[in-house]
């Protein structure tokens, strides 16, 4: 583990400052976006509706800790320090249940979009490449599952709060 200075050399390749900042400033805003849906599907967790309901969370939570738990050590690794990202309550507050799904529905897909955007920007062998095209599929299957829930609510419960 490299604490207190960013890492230049991996894999025999030099990171210049540019792509250093660049990979910073991504997994910032992507270790913030993992923490507000993680946030939501806590609420969530708290509230289900039903078994199944329960079950897409917690598998929805589960993938989000793991791919939050793999940036901030990619981020701790190259930066020596963990990120300070704070996420305030009305970042993630949805007024009913149907809403919150909506809103976690809303940051995987703003998520996804620019984690595809990462992908396209780092070259093979870069230092997060893999890590942000695992994070593509993971949030892909998440919009999925959050669909699937958002549809079984309505199914069974109607626009009921």
């Amino acid at each position: 583990m490299n604490r207190g200075r960013p890492i230049f050399l991996q894999n025999n390749q030099t990171f210049n400052y540019y792509e250093l900042q660049r990979l910073k400033q991504m997994l910032e805003y992507s270790i913030n976006n993992r923490m507000k849906t993680l946030e939501i599907f806590n609420n969530l967790c708290n509230q289900p509706p039903d078994e199944f309901s329960n079950s897409l969370l917690q598998r929805l939570r589960a993938s989000d800790e793991r791919i939050l738990s793999q940036l901030t050590q990619l981020y701790i690794d190259t930066y020596g320090t963990e990120p300070n990202i704070i996420i305030l309550p009305e970042d993630v507050y949805a007024p009913t249940y149907l809403d919150s799904v909506v809103l976690a529905l809303k940051l995987k897909i703003d998520a996804l979009a620019l984690q595809r955007t990462f992908v396209s920007l780092l070259n093979d062998g870069d230092l997060g490449k893999l890590l942000y095209e695992e994070a593509v599929i993971t949030d892909l299957e998440q919009q999925n599952l959050i669909s699937t829930l958002y549809n079984h609510y309505l199914a069974s419960y109607g626009t009921k709060v």
